[in-house]
């Protein structure tokens, strides 16, 4: 039986085929990788997206090569590529490029981490993710916004410290109200709003009133909105309760009311949901919330990872008893595995 006879130019195009299936075996077998990793493994997107970027570049190298052209048509496609990477870095210098540089030079310095609450030119939230090109933040309307790195980079940014904020919020009141008797109330009212080392500032003397600003320390920043609104709260309870009307003289009603009538509304209570005080930040900042939670969890499981290695490694040179030392390791391997489970069910769906 006579043999299978494969014409020749069909054998000169065997090369550059297997370069393509090389390169979509590799792509497969990158994702496959990624997509099976181990629980509880660091999910590093700029690895991941670095590999298969080089992939494709020594791909399309290998396929230029392995054609059967000429040797001068070869090099010329290899010129042409060489010029469209310099034309494509040059154009997107202030883009992509642009952007990778920010977000590596924001990974370097540290300025912000997931969960914190950050301003930059008018946009205001809790970090939910940061990429490579983009950063992630999701806002007071609940919200998500995606701000280019090299955007941050580029314009002033204004972080909450985790330590604590000042909360303020300013006000005024007319010229008929002693000013040491409305600083006496304005930080009365902001010790009741849970505010640390409270202080009052008289901001301008208007035309007919005086501005003020109470403010204070907030320790737990997560609770930001809700000590706003509860602050503003307290200083309305504070100054009608001191029987002291919060408007200028400038305030005009068509109302015919009694003249010893003052405008003073009736006494009300904190808004509840059975029977507990609502926290808007819980609904709003959900996936901030989750995406902080999600990196301290991964900070404690690898610092128990530093923990476990270094007890393995004094188990092996015998330092200390071994029986100690093991229920010890065995109480540590226990604890990351929990902490794996507790990571692999905060992730993201």
């Amino acid at each position: 039986m006579a043999g299978i006879v494969i014409p020749s130019w069909m054998g000169e195009f065997v090369a550059p085929l297997s370069v393509v299936l090389i390169l979509i075996l590799g792509a497969a077998v990158l994702k496959w990788h990624f997509n099976h990793r181990p629980v509880g493994s660091p999910n590093n997107a700029l690895l991941r997206q670095g590999l298969f970027f080089l992939l494709f570049f020594i791909g399309v190298l290998g396929f230029i090569v392995s054609l059967p052209i000429q040797d001068s048509t070869r090099g010329q496609l290899l010129n042409l590529i060489g010029l469209v990477i310099s034309a494509t870095i040059a154009l997107s210098s202030t883009t992509f490029i642009g952007n990778m540089m920010a977000g590596l030079l924001m990974r370097a310095l540290r300025n912000f981490r997931i969960g914190d609450f950050i301003r930059s030119e008018g946009y205001f939230g809790r970090v939910s993710d940061m990429g490579l090109l983009h950063t992630e933040i999701q806002t007071e309307d609940r919200d998500l916004v995606t701000l280019p790195n090299l955007f941050i980079a580029t314009h002033p940014l204004r972080v909450v410290r985790s330590s604590g904020t000042v909360v303020s919020t300013d006000l005024s009141l007319g010229y008929d109200v002693a000013h040491i008797e409305a600083e006496r109330i304005l930080l009365q009212a902001a010790a009741s709003a849970g505010l640390e080392e409270p202080f009052v500032q008289i901001l301008s003397l208007d035309d007919y009133s005086v501005s003020y600003r109470v403010a204070g320390i907030l320790a737990e920043v997560k609770q930001m909105l809700t000590s706003r609104s509860r602050l503003r709260a307290c200083v309305l309870d504070a100054l009608h309760g001191a029987g002291i009307e919060i408007c200028s003289p400038l305030y005009q009603t068509q109302r015919q009311i009694p003249g010893e009538r003052v405008i003073i509304p009736k006494e009300h209570h904190a808004a509840l949901i059975d029977g507990e005080e609502i926290f808007p930040e819980d609904s709003i900042f959900d996936k901030a919330e989750q995406a902080e939670s999600l990196e301290k969890l991964k900070a404690a499981r690898d610092s128990l990872d530093a923990r476990i290695e270094e007890m393995e490694t004094r188990l092996r040179e015998g330092e200390e008893p071994a029986e100690a030392l093991e229920k010890r390791l065995e109480r540590a391997k226990s604890l990351k595995t929990r902490l794996d489970r507790r990571i692999e069910e905060k992730k993201p769906d």
